[in-house]
């Protein structure tokens, strides 16, 4: 008790739990939460391992399933707050079902596409939506840390895992002993052995963070390095592998393409990038629309929506995720694209 009392812990590390073949799941009926001086939010995840309300396997309704990032998930804010709720209440009198599946497929394309494979598609989902960070999902340092372990015969991953080892051993161990887990002490343990961890693998990965901090900008490069274009065909080439298994099982498809803050306001170069090179800054979704539209994918581009405000409005400055207002903004677009295609309609098959 004296532990809970001066070192209480607002923490998301109880909502997750080592996955089968990624790197981490939500855990059923987890609670969590995380304060900052931007935000205090708090998450509660359901009896099905989704953060979103309680469904049922069989749908009695159509059913929208959101894949996606921190941003998917709805890191910074509160559940009825990220944008997948807030588009389950605008879809309130059209009998249409939203499930937030944020961080079910870890937070990468491939692991989107992996997740689908081996879970996602048992809940029969009329419409699959995935939400693309353009920030790090497609070349960005943070992008390395998945690791593919086993693939198929066609090079596509089958097992998932993180480059942090000793975090993947500590979680195994959790899971064996699992009423470790609910020790405060073992918690706080847990927590600084995990920040250490991160902090050797980091200086490992880059010993020269600084220097190398324009990496960060790979995306908006006017000439990409071999290292980008690399990344870009790996993403492509699991995008492609997505849409087929969603069109396998009979479900609609189509990305969300979420823009970075820089993006909106290049003022917002985060401050730890040393080097900042001359910057096309709307060249990652020129070529993703261009691979969507060659492919029949159905897309949509929040950025020319999202520059008709101000960054701030939006995004929180510092953390760089989206506030209220940002998911509330990126549910609306997104409602009125479904509605203007009719929802079941929107599709690749289209």
């Amino acid at each position: 008790m004296t532990l809970r009392f001066f070192f209480p812990i607002f923490t998301l590390d109880n909502i997750f739990r080592k996955g089968d073949v990624l790197p981490f799941d939500l855990v059923s009926n987890s609670k969590g939460g995380l304060n900052h001086f931007e935000f205090d939010f708090k998450v509660s995840i359901n009896s099905m391992g989704y953060r979103c309300q309680e469904f049922e396997n069989q749908k009695s309704m159509k059913r929208i399933l959101i894949v996606g990032d921190s941003f998917t998930f709805g890191y910074g804010v509160n559940n009825h707050e990220s944008y997948p709720a807030r588009l389950s209440e605008r879809f309130i009198n059209d009998s249409v079902e939203v499930i937030n599946a944020g961080f079910k497929g870890c937070f990468s394309p491939d692991a989107y596409y992996l997740y689908l494979k081996e879970e996602a598609m048992k809940l029969q989902p009329d419409l699959i939506v995935i939400g693309l960070f353009i920030g790090n999902d497609i070349d960005h340092p943070l992008s390395d840390e998945l690791i593919w372990e086993k693939v198929d015969s066609n090079g596509l991953p089958t097992k998932i895992i993180s480059r942090y080892s000793y975090k993947n051993y500590v979680k195994d161990f959790a899971k064996e002993y699992e009423f470790l887990t609910k020790s405060h002490l073992f918690r706080l343990i847990f927590r600084a052995l995990d920040k250490m961890e991160r902090m050797i693998s980091k200086e490992s990965w880059d010993n020269n963070w600084e220097a190398n901090s324009h990496e960060f900008l790979n995306n908006y490069l006017f000439n990409y390095k071999e290292r980008t274009n690399k990344k870009f065909k790996e993403v492509k080439k699991i995008l492609l592998a997505t849409s087929m298994i969603a069109k396998e099982n009979g479900s609609k498809l189509m990305f969300l393409l979420i823009p970075e803050l820089l993006q909106i306001d290049t003022t917002e170069i985060p401050s730890y990038v040393k080097f900042i090179p001359e910057l096309d800054i709307e060249k990652p979704q020129r070529i993703l629309k261009k691979f969507f539209t060659e492919n029949n994918i159905k897309f949509l581009d929040l950025l020319p929506k999202f520059n008709e405000f101000d960054a701030s409005q939006l995004y929180y400055l510092e953390d760089r995720h989206w506030n209220k207002k940002g998911h509330n903004l990126a549910s609306k677009f997104l409602y009125e694209y479904l509605k203007y295609y009719n929802f079941d309609q929107v599709g690749h098959n289209n």
